[in-house]
């Protein structure tokens, strides 16, 4: 039994994607793995529409579904955000394909980039009292 994370809301602003217009597809999920130190421990992988480059950027904003593909890995790296300041997934593909201007298109590229993002305990959370029982108080 596998675990999917519906509504997973991706928004990235691609920068130095190079000075011609291109699309790049993604022909496969992207590999997503948790790096621990000097260990990549695979955690899940999703999919991505096409990105569309126009004068070196790109801006991805899309919902996908993020598959857990090892279920306990998972919950180390659960874990391990909640309580550090940042983590790190590496994102992989071994089978892009891209096409600039009226260019052929490439196929078969490998994609890979490191992401460093904040942990939970660095996150503002806004915080909402939503109950308050006054009675209990006074006994």
């Amino acid at each position: 039994m596998s675990l999917v994370i519906s509504h997973a809301n991706i928004s990235i602003k691609v920068a130095h994607a190079g000075i011609f217009s291109a699309q790049i597809v993604f022909t496969q999920p992207l590999r997503v793995s948790w790096v621990n130190g000097s260990k990549e421990i695979p955690i899940g992988q999703f999919t991505l529409e096409p990105l569309k480059a126009k004068k070196k950027r790109a801006f991805l904003n899309q919902t996908t579904e993020f598959e857990v593909t090892d279920q306990e890995a998972f919950g180390r790296f659960t874990q391990y955000m909640i309580t550090s300041s940042n983590f790190t997934w590496r994102l992989r593909s071994d089978q892009l394909n891209a096409r600039a201007l009226k260019f052929p298109v490439s196929k078969g590229l490998s994609y890979k980039k490191d992401l460093t993002l904040k942990g939970a305990c660095q996150l503002e959370l806004p915080t909402r009292l939503l109950n308050v029982d006054r009675d209990s108080r006074n006994q």
